[in-house]
């Protein structure tokens, strides 16, 4: 195994440990205690969603876990080798790399644009509490979607080597 392998390697799995981490903390922690604060809901989870790296620490670690998930996926199929990609372990690793790619695609594209509204929203002058409850429910609802999109993607690339 080269250099570049073991960067690569590095790279997906510190990146996934923080991005789906990070979903495991919205899920498990902030959206049910958001939902347990009630009216206070706002003063638990404003300085979170605004917090400007929570938004470039998610993001980052979802580029570079994609990215260099892409490449390793690249270099184990042989440039996506028929004959691999046919093989179980190559279904196996397809099926936890497409449900990757659609969690990128559905948390850049769903929560990333929610989260940015909800932190405009709290740092307005007065803040747009509308605005604010409107976001913090679809960020948690998509929040659910995304990591139920992780949990694939991480079983499917665990087990891939193994089928």
């Amino acid at each position: 195994m080269d250099l570049y392998i073991i960067l690569l390697r590095i790279i997906h799995i510190f990146g996934s440990i923080y991005w789906v981490g990070t979903a495991l903390f919205l899920v498990v922690v902030l959206v049910p205690a958001s939902r347990r604060a009630e009216g206070n809901s706002l003063t638990l989870i404003g300085p979170v969603y605004s917090s400007p790296m929570f938004g470039i620490g998610f993001a980052a670690s979802a580029i570079a876990t994609t990215v260099a998930g892409l490449l390793l996926w690249w270099e184990v199929s042989d440039g996506f080798n028929a004959d691999y990609m046919g093989s179980d372990g190559g279904i196996v690793l397809s099926i936890g790399a497409g449900a990757g790619i659609l969690a990128f695609g559905h948390g850049l594209m769903a929560l990333g644009k929610y989260t940015r509204q909800f932190a405009n929203a709290y740092q307005a002058e007065p803040r747009d509490t509308a605005v604010m409850k409107t976001a913090e429910e679809k960020i948690a609802r998509n929040s659910y979607i995304s990591l139920a999109l992780m949990i694939v993607a991480v079983v499917g690339m665990s087990a891939a080597r193994y089928v």
